[in-house]
């Protein structure tokens, strides 16, 4: 079996690897490198079993790189990605990996070599915004890109191209957070950590766990242990009930390390307090039930990271307040990325976009006292409420399912028939501003995507969408006023604004 897989050099592609390379049967893996300072180390990495792969130097901008990779494939697992901070500041690079690279080996695969298991990895940030009221995630729950985030929204339009491609073995994998060696050198030296709404529910995986699914999936397809409708589907990659936290609470554990207490270090105003994504998956998972992959957890994770760099207790000798300003005021102050420095250079449509404005910045406590965190997750958790019946079984969807869900978007469904079960043709709809498209019945009623400005343009206009759209609504207006009326944009240099009314 020769098994190609993008995005070879990041965590999650080099976890990958090392739980393909002991199946006697993956003979060839193929690689894609963007460089020759990788390539070299990545020979270093892998060097025990280098005569097995299969390396190609590129990115997946390149067609003719692409075309030698998949090149007699039997599967391809698509984990390239520009994932943040990298695609907060390199917005051009996000569009390219997330969206261009999709449908560029979509092409490709089609033209070149179709009956090849195409996997691509997706990500929860399709979920959008999710608070208390409805923490539980799962598959068809509406695809909802936050405002002005360049990951979510292009890896929204990558996964679409996926679940229209038209090849007839795919599946599609909506990876939740994963945590890695390199989690915390990651995340801790760039503003992205205070994207984090504080109370946001989060379900963490680990990188080792996810290789560990990707090679069971692998195993069980060269053993003919897939049946057929396990393909052409979307399933959610999860940590379970071990790995669920509150946004706060990955902080809390991380700085416990060093001996310090989140709540000396940090201030209510660090963080923001809407326009992130995240959500605790349902308990009930597919690939869990299949596969078993669900081993480790966030706790094991921090626990591993206490043992294994036990000079960070070296931080207990200094003050917090010092360590506050190292990190807040030194390291971050002059970051990009940085609420409190939107704040100063008076960015009005970041401060909209992840406060509600400027009023409701300066209207954050100052102490802890005043802004209360939850401590302990509910057992009773809700997701949204179902508007249809989006367990239907697909071979069971009909016309009125169809003609009702485009009616809950505001719109219409333009066919005058549909055979029952058909549900990866594309059909005709026309969305709540009149404009016609074709969309799978798969796309819309199982897996949550729907027309909207995001998806061809830098545009979030869901304040005016969600007052007559009631699907985007459920999630829509958890975090935003039924009153607001915010136009989010980002023009030609990707350089946010707002508008105030009007439709995009």
């Amino acid at each position: 079996m020769k098994v190609t897989i993008l995005g070879a050099t990041g965590n999650m592609g080099r976890a990958t690897i090392k739980a393909l390379l002991p199946l006697p049967f993956v003979e060839t893996l193929s690689v894609l490198i963007r460089s020759r300072r990788k390539e070299e180390a990545f020979r270093k990495t892998f060097a025990r079993d280098i005569d097995r792969f299969d390396i190609v130097l590129g990115d997946t901008t390149d067609e003719e790189a692409l075309s030698r990779l998949v090149d007699g494939s039997d599967v391809v697992i698509d984990l390239a990605a520009s994932i943040p901070p990298h695609s907060d500041h390199d917005p051009k690079g996000a569009v390219a990996a997330n969206e261009e690279g999709p449908k560029r080996v979509v092409r490709i695969l089609k033209r070149e070599n179709p009956t090849a298991f195409f996997i691509h990895v997706s990500t929860v940030a399709l979920y959008g915004d999710r608070t208390l009221a409805h923490p539980i995630g799962k598959v068809g729950d509406p695809v909802l890109p936050s405002p002005l985030d360049m990951y979510s929204t292009t890896k929204a339009r990558g996964e679409l191209a996926v679940l229209e491609s038209g090849l007839p073995r795919w599946i599609v994998l909506r990876q939740t957070a994963m945590f890695s060696d390199d989690l915390l050198k990651n995340n801790m030296n760039d503003g992205l950590m205070f994207h984090t709404r504080l109370d946001s529910p989060l379900e963490w995986v680990s990188d080792k766990d996810s290789a560990t699914l990707l090679s069971r999936i692998v195993t069980a397809k060269e053993e003919g242990r897939l049946p057929e409708d396990f393909y052409r589907r979307v399933y959610d990659v999860a940590g379970g009930k071990r790995s669920r936290v509150y946004g706060y609470q990955v902080f809390s554990l991380g700085l416990s390390l060093a001996g310090l207490s989140f709540r000396k270090v940090f201030r209510p105003k660090d963080f923001v307090t809407r326009n992130f994504h995240g959500v605790w998956y349902e308990d009930v998972n597919p690939l869990q039930e299949m596969f078993s992959y669900q081993n480790d957890s966030i706790y094991d994770y921090f626990e591993l990271q206490r043992k294994k760099h036990p000079l960070w207790k070296m931080a207990r000798c200094l003050p917090q307040s010092f360590i506050r300003h190292i990190l807040c005021d030194v390291l971050l102050g002059k970051n990009d990325n940085t609420p409190s420095l939107w704040y100063k250079r008076k960015d009005e449509a970041r401060i909209t976009a992840f406060f509600g404005g400027f009023q409701a910045y300066e209207s954050l406590p100052s102490t802890w006292k005043d802004f209360p965190l939850p401590e302990k997750i509910p057992d009773d958790l809700k997701g949204l409420d179902p508007l249809y019946d989006r367990d239907k079984p697909e071979e069971e969807i009909d016309f009125e399912d169809l003609k009702n869900l485009a009616r809950l978007h505001g719109g219409e469904f333009l066919e005058s028939s549909f055979q029952k079960g058909d549900v990866h043709t594309p059909l005709a709809f026309k969305d709540q501003d009149g404009n016609d498209f074709r969309m799978s019945a798969y796309s819309v009623y199982k897996a949550g995507h729907w027309n909207n400005p995001s998806l061809s343009r830098l545009v979030w206009d869901f304040d005016r969408i969600s007052k007559r759209d009631r699907i985007y609504a459920q999630v829509w207006l958890e975090s935003h006023s039924i009153g607001e009326d915010v136009l989010y944009g980002m023009d030609e240099n990707f350089l946010p604004y707002v508008r105030k009314g009007g439709k995009a």
